[in-house]
């Protein structure tokens, strides 16, 4: 009984968003309600397409809890537990609403992952956003805005990536000479998305592809999470919850001043 209130409300609401967004935005909000559209339940966390095979489920619980260990590093206690809708199939993945992206956050509620996505480090860059947006207001339009689109992104590159790995793309893009964007072409989701045009993925040297935006923006919070330490992201998100702005408590608890 209580389930079939839930699925009464849930659809509601789905077409209430229909009818105030129309159906592209309804088709993006489909990772809230994976019940609804033939996802299975596998666990507290997990829904993922029918037919999965029992490998692919259990390496998925797996890195979950793998990704939930990462994360505590830097943000103490979670705040956060999306549900995460897997899909593996590049149909299903369109009709949950994926879209030349292997994985999106809805707020602090949903992640969906598509079958590019299936590995841990995706999970915990999708999570990030998703602790983060937790703490910035939940699933609240003016939560995002609150922080720059680059510290947004450069956290959770920076918490989901191999140090050394993110480091040597960027020693290689600074060895080459190649462009890369500053901070502040990258301040709002629109700039972002612009620089991710504008600064096309390239090859250098002796790695084949290294996505210049990415690259540059994890190397600065990397750089910023060494000097303010762990938790450095809930200490910045305490401090503007306390009236201080972004700016000043990034430059206050990163020690020094980014030269980029």
């Amino acid at each position: 009984m209580r389930r079939r209130f839930h699925v009464m409300v849930a659809t509601v609401a789905v077409a209430a968003v229909s009818v105030l967004s129309g159906c592209g935005r309804q088709r993006t909000l489909r990772p809230l309600f994976p019940w609804l559209f033939g996802m299975q339940h596998v666990s507290a966390q997990l829904w993922v397409e029918p037919g999965m095979p029992d490998s692919t489920r259990a390496a998925l619980l797996r890195d979950l809890g793998l990704s939930r260990l990462r994360l505590l590093r830097w943000f103490g206690r979670l705040q956060s537990r999306p549900a995460v809708v897997v899909c593996v199939t590049a149909d299903r993945a369109r009709a949950m609403g994926l879209r030349g992206a292997h994985a999106y956050t809805l707020g602090d509620r949903a992640i969906l992952v598509g079958p590019g996505g299936l590995r841990e480090r995706t999970l915990t860059h999708e999570w990030s956003h998703a602790e983060l947006y937790r703490r910035l207001g939940g699933l609240n339009a003016g939560a995002i805005a609150r922080v720059p689109r680059w510290f947004d992104e450069g956290l959770a590159s920076a918490v989901s990536e191999d140090t050394a790995r993110a480091e040597a793309n960027w020693r290689e893009l600074e060895s080459s000479g190649v462009p890369t964007p500053s901070l502040d072409e990258m301040v709002t989701m629109s700039q972002f998305a612009d620089a991710k045009a504008d600064y096309p993925p390239v090859r250098v040297d002796s790695l084949p592809h290294v996505n210049r935006v990415y690259a540059t923006v994890a190397h600065e919070v990397l750089g910023w999470l060494r000097r303010a330490g762990p938790l450095a992201p809930v200490r910045l998100v305490d401090a503007m919850d306390s009236g201080e702005s972004f700016g000043a408590a990034y430059m206050r608890l990163g020690g020094e001043a980014s030269e980029r």
